[in-house]
């Protein structure tokens, strides 16, 4: 609406670094520009920043804690946009930009595929209506006092250090969530056509909406199985079978991933109690015998699928 016969947009949004994904979706040829700075130095500038929303997308601003937070995420979102879009997104540094604006200019403009035009050097000169909290920055030349900004408020850093440092840990969001419907069929159908990467990704959808389904994490564990990961099949089919203990099948499979593991005394457990007498609580020779022929099972196509 602004400027209907524009032929380039440029968005210069701060959190766009959390979209790029949905971009790269919406416009594949959308070019991005990531530029990089001191992490102490954007921090102060921030923290000195009232941005009038203490309560909204710039409330981290506030606190040096949650902003190192916020740029630790940020580090590491980044790395995954380029590992997903290698060599589609140029990276430039701010001192660079200072120390060479020309120079750091041609190379911006020479990745969006633009012409060199000498005026881009007079930024300050534009006339337009700036609405954001740099409005008076960008009336000024370019200036090199805010490089190292930081080192005069150094004593006062640990915790913004302490935060950009740390492990990233996000708290998990407890909702009420429905799964789609079908899923377990479609696993099944899939599984049956030795679709084993559609089958695990049906069942991983279920069980992220409802973890203790007994027939989805059954469903799952011969998956694993399947693709020889023996230890993690197992360990679904006893998730299974603690939600529903009565499954015969079930228990008889788990028996044979024992076996592949290595794990005889699991094995004889497992069958022992699958097979206890109720009278005595003693197992049959029918099924000791029985014990002793399956122990010879050595491949995971006796699985029964």
């Amino acid at each position: 609406e602004l400027a209907p016969q524009a032929q380039h947009i440029v968005d210069k949004l701060p959190h766009n670094f959390e979209n790029i994904g949905l971009i790269k979706y919406l416009l594949p040829a959308a070019k991005i520009i990531s530029v990089r700075r001191d992490p102490r130095d954007i921090a102060i500038s921030n923290y000195f920043t009232d941005y009038q929303a203490k309560h909204s997308g710039m409330g981290f601003a506030y606190d040096l804690q949650d902003i190192g937070e916020q740029l630790a995420d940020h580090n590491k979102l980044m790395q995954h946009w380029q590992q997903l879009f290698p060599g589609e997104i140029l990276e430039i540094n701010y001192e660079e930009i200072i120390d060479d604006l020309e120079a750091s200019t041609k190379k911006m403009l020479s990745y969006l595929g633009l012409k060199w035009q000498p005026q881009v050097l007079k930024f300050n000169e534009l006339q337009r209506n700036v609405k954001t909290a740099s409005v008076w920055q960008v009336r000024q030349p370019l200036y090199s006092s805010s490089i190292g900004k930081w080192r005069r408020y150094q004593q006062f850093l640990e915790p913004l250090v302490k935060a950009c440092n740390c492990a990233i840990r996000h708290k998990a969001i407890n909702m009420l969530t429905l799964p789609e419907p079908g899923l377990l069929d479609s696993a099944v159908s899939a599984f049956q056509s030795d679709d084993l990467a559609g089958a695990e990704l049906s069942l991983r959808k279920l069980l992220h909406h409802i973890p203790e389904h007994a027939g989805g994490n059954y469903m799952l564990g011969l998956v694993y199985l399947s693709t020889g990961l023996i230890n993690e099949g197992a360990d679904k089919i006893e998730q299974a079978l603690k939600t529903a203990p009565w499954h015969r099948e079930w228990r008889d499979n788990l028996y044979r991933a024992y076996l592949l593991l290595e794990q005889p005394d699991k094995a004889r457990q497992l069958r022992s109690s699958t097979h206890k007498n109720s009278a005595n609580g003693q197992s049959t020779d029918t099924d000791n015998e029985r014990l002793l022929a399956d122990s010879e099972v050595t491949s995971v196509h006796y699985l029964q699928r």
